[in-house]
């Protein structure tokens, strides 16, 4: 586990207000991706709540691309050189969009804004959206914060 995590939470968007619990609930996302990815030493990781149209602009901007999710991830964008933590990155989420895609697939917002934070994390630490595991690893963090996304189970007889 990170020695000492330092989640900084910024608020950029003003249009819909942030509830309570949320900035904890996320900065416990964080801690639960470090741990079980066995992260060891301190750390820093940004989190800005943002809105659409700024999401695009940085999604342009760092990727040549459309921001096609309510999160983009960007490590080290904005490495801060007093600090004496090693900087993972930032976790842009669009604040409009996390609630329509959270309404769509009839979740709660909680919920959903915890999931994509926990996918956000795990991209910074490299795992791409491709991959599998970046879900298994997602829904590990979910299980742990006791927000698991379904309490049915498949079981496969090999």
């Amino acid at each position: 586990m990170a020695d000492k995590l330092k989640v900084v939470i910024t608020d950029e968007q003003k249009e819909i207000k942030v509830e309570t619990g949320i900035r904890m609930l996320l900065r416990r996302c964080c801690h639960a991706v470090l741990e079980n990815e066995g992260y060891k030493g301190s750390a820093k990781i940004g989190i800005t709540f943002t809105d659409n149209e700024r999401l695009e602009e940085r999604s342009q901007k760092y990727r040549g691309e459309d921001a096609r999710y309510e999160v983009l991830s960007l490590p080290n964008e904005s490495e801060d050189e007093d600090s004496d933590m090693p900087f993972i990155g930032d976790v842009y989420i669009s604040f409009e969009k996390a609630i329509e895609t959270a309404d769509k697939q009839n979740d709660t917002l909680k919920r959903h804004l915890a999931r994509v934070t926990a996918y956000g994390v795990l991209e910074l630490l490299g795992y791409e959206h491709q991959n599998n595991d970046i879900y298994d690893k997602t829904d590990l963090a979910m299980y742990q914060l006791g927000l698991p996304s379904s309490s049915m189970y498949y079981i496969r007889n090999n």
